[in-house]
């Protein structure tokens, strides 16, 4: 067993930026307590370990650096996924049960076990599970490593420890407090229409599945790069007309919206891609719908993600969130900035084709 309490306490205490007169203030001890667990002439008490690591906000295991021979932990675990994965629950269970008691403080077994356990409640309802899981989560909290993984790690027990509750208005508290950008907007959407609160259920599913939509859309134009620099131009295509389906099945068409000025942009990819394809009849075709779109949206431009959709069933659209791009303000502006990305951004096919678009575009635009 190894240890180095002392270089960590005073470690932590820096951290804290802490003074010793004024941690042995804190833990009501004196100064030449402090320099002593400091210099490794005296160790605190098993009591005044668990109050320095309550006081530093850090598990007893990480103040003290326990390190136990971990070698056989990842056998174990890959064990454990092994029978996870066969949904070999009672299996899984037991060699979770046996390798707690040899490590009852390891996260990642801590973990492995609340979600197993986890699983269980969820498939049979049964409450014990659902209370064995609460309490491994709650355990878990308290050993969540210091490392690059940590906030990501406090979110998946928050989130599991809210998903566990069966209190419905606890239930939305916990999931609201980790509602960031809307990621749990169809989770607390059911927790309201499972308490038959149907418009605030509306409120969340409608959000939520606008946010969600944008986001999908975000993902294809970020994907939409390397995909031409490898002149992979079916998927381009197939991309766009995905992202098209998208936003006419949300937007109303014949109603400005933020999706008016995206299908410019859409539109305005398929004409430049069609040009590179040499098929200049459909380059024209769709050059020609980007202008229309770009032009209905700057006359009366829409921001407000709830502006012409269909299935915004909120009570009201006052609080929507706004739509922005990298593009800038104005439709037409956009087409022509995406034309000139073309230009510089790839190679002489594209540049070429942008060229083609950028003057067939200042005959008709």
């Amino acid at each position: 067993m190894n240890h180095n309490l002392c270089e960590n306490i005073k470690k932590y205490r820096k951290e804290k930026s802490f003074t010793q007169e004024q941690l042995a203030e804190a833990m009501g001890v004196s100064v030449g307590t402090v320099s002593k667990w400091e210099n490794g002439n005296c160790i605190p008490d098993i009591s005044m370990i668990m109050e320095l690591a309550d006081f530093f906000e850090i598990s007893v295991d990480v103040l003290v650096g326990y390190n136990t021979p971990l070698k056989k932990v990842p056998d174990i675990l890959e064990r454990i996924q092994n029978h996870f994965k066969k949904h070999e629950l009672d299996e899984a269970i037991m060699e979770c049960s046996k390798a707690l008691v040899k490590y009852p403080n390891n996260f990642d077994l801590i973990m492995i076990t609340a979600r197993i356990r986890f699983v269980m409640w969820y498939e049979t309802g049964n409450d014990n599970y659902r209370q064995q899981a609460k309490e491994l989560y709650q355990k878990a909290q308290l050993y969540i490593p210091e490392d690059e993984k940590k906030s990501r790690n406090n979110f998946t027990i928050l989130h599991n420890l809210a998903q566990l509750e069966t209190d419905k208005k606890k239930k939305i508290q916990l999931l609201e407090e980790i509602n960031f950008n809307g990621t749990l907007d169809a989770e607390i959407g059911e927790v309201y229409r499972d308490d038959k609160n149907i418009e605030k259920a509306y409120e969340f599913f409608s959000e939520g599945l606008y946010l969600r939509s944008l986001e999908v859309m975000n993902v294809i134009g970020r994907w939409l790069d390397p995909l031409i620099r490898e002149k992979k131009f079916d998927t381009v295509l197939y991309l766009a007309d995905y992202e098209e389906m998208i936003l006419k099945s949300i937007y109303n068409e014949d109603e400005i919206s933020i999706g008016t000025k995206l299908l410019a942009h859409i539109e305005l990819v398929k004409a430049v891609i069609y040009e590179i394809l040499s098929d200049h009849t459909k380059m024209k075709y769709y050059l020609k719908n980007a202008i229309k779109y770009a032009k209905a949206f700057d006359e009366s431009p829409a921001y407000a993600i709830s502006a012409g959709s269909r299935l915004w069933l909120c009570k009201t659209a006052q609080d929507a969130p706004l739509a922005v791009d990298d593009q800038g303000p104005l439709a037409m502006k956009a087409i022509e900035g995406i034309i000139n990305d073309f230009k510089t951004d790839y190679g002489v096919d594209e540049k070429i084709a942008a060229e083609n678009v950028l003057n067939e575009l200042k005959l008709n635009g």
